[in-house]
């Protein structure tokens, strides 16, 4: 434990030391100018980070006997590659369209990468339809990552959450250690942002940039589920898939195809109403800091998926809260006038007719 406690550390300090130093070079170099810098430069700091984390990892923090269901050394291996390739592909291709296609076949390359024992099945036909799946269900939380991208500060809070809910699972024993230590290093790089990030606001991340970290993360999410941690996972995403599934309808019912798709996001709503970026951020964080504690009881719980379902009403229940900041909340006693009122209302209408 000691050793894990160490390598953890030499991670977290490495890392955030290269993150800090990569953000304020692109800050200094931008003078300080309150605009969106080329993506290129903050993805390139990312990409040093989380290079230097994954092979500290696999170096001194991986160990056979921690897996439950085992992976070769050399998959391990290939994610990096396939990291590299998405990187790559960021750099060539100026098309979106291109760059999405290239995130989608290395999502379905990933996925084809897990080991052969999870949901196998005699049918081939099925096992190539399941591998699909997962690699779909990867794109998708990828593509969609860059929602939480709208305000300062959000984007880079929501990632430390997630990361944190990574570490203290593996801490825990809930998963691999393994995983834990490449948490820990892109907690690192996502606190070192934040730092810049906060507002007001010195640097952003371009979408693309949040897709490839949104890649990182659903890897991480898709390679624990063999360790039987999807029910964390769709826990500590409830907030993401509330608001994705919300964006979504609002673009299939009001076709608002040319509209940035954060604009249709709540936490968004709620600042452009007027609550400040500060308050949103510190509002929702402190709301999905409860997910983490979710996450830890889920390794214990004898049902799968009661908290997840809990939590989904939790990021329904609260979001609609935020949208409706500015209103005054109303007690039982003016709930229960309300509902006698709309009676009255129905009664009288109903006696006219």
């Amino acid at each position: 434990m000691t050793q894990h406690l160490l390598l953890m550390l030499t991670i977290f300090l490495l890392s955030f030391a290269v993150s800090y130093i990569g953000f304020l070079f692109v800050v200094k170099k931008q003078s300080f100018q309150m605009e969106r810098i080329a993506h290129e430069s903050t993805v390139f700091v990312f990409a040093i980070a989380y290079g230097l984390a994954f092979v500290l990892t696999n170096f001194f923090g991986y160990s056979i006997d921690d897996f439950v269901v085992h992976l070769a050394v050399w998959k391990f291996w290939s994610l990096l590659v396939l990291f590299f390739v998405l990187l790559g592909a960021d750099f060539l291709f100026k098309k979106d369209l291109f760059f999405s296609l290239c995130l989608l076949s290395l999502c379905l390359c990933g996925a084809f990468l897990l080991p052969e024992s999870y949901l196998a099945s005699e049918d081939k036909l099925l096992f190539i339809l399941l591998r699909l799946g997962i690699g779909f269900a990867w794109f998708v939380l990828a593509y969609f990552w860059f929602l939480f991208n709208g305000i300062s500060g959000y984007f880079g809070g929501y990632n430390i959450v997630i990361c944190l809910s990574l570490i203290f699972l593996g801490v825990l024993g809930g998963m691999p250690v393994f995983y834990a230590f490449l948490a820990t290093g892109l907690l690192a790089n996502h606190i070192a942002f934040l730092i810049f990030n906060w507002y007001p606001s010195k640097i952003f991340y371009s979408n693309r940039t949040c897709q490839i970290i949104g890649f990182v993360l659903g890897g991480i999410f898709v390679y624990t589920c063999p360790e039987n941690l999807l029910p964390c996972h769709l826990i500590i995403l409830s907030f993401f898939l509330v608001e994705l599934l919300l964006v979504l309808i609002k673009k299939v019912l009001f076709r608002d195809r040319y509209q940035n798709m954060q604009t249709n996001c709540i936490y968004y709503q709620a600042h452009i109403s007027g609550l400040m970026e500060e308050d949103v951020c510190f509002s929702l964080l402190r709301a999905q800091l409860l997910l983490v504690v979710f996450c830890c009881f889920q390794i214990y719980m004898p049902t799968t998926y009661t908290l997840f379902l809990i939590s989904l009403a939790f990021a329904l229940w609260y979001l609609h809260k935020l949208q409706n900041w500015n209103e005054e909340e109303k007690t039982f006693e003016d709930l229960k006038e309300d509902l006698k009122q709309d009676y009255e209302n129905i009664k009288n209408l109903s006696g006219k007719e």
